[in-house]
């Protein structure tokens, strides 16, 4: 078990994976996980009031 400072570092968990150590480590608030070769996709348009055709993390132009 980890504090969120090593949590944030990638070098240390790898390692920790790679000798085979099952591990927690605490992470902070903007941490995010996907896998490597994670690619980002807009969620397909629903019928009229379906949901938008970007993510919803996307800016908006301003009306």
């Amino acid at each position: 078990m980890a504090d969120a400072g090593y949590g944030q570092m990638h070098a240390f968990r790898a390692a920790l994976a790679d000798r085979g150590v099952d591990y927690v480590v605490a992470v902070r608030g903007d941490t995010s996980a996907h896998p490597g070769d994670a690619v980002p996709t807009a969620p397909k348009r629903e019928g009229r009031m379906g949901p938008r055709g970007c993510p919803a993390t996307a800016s908006r132009p301003a009306p």
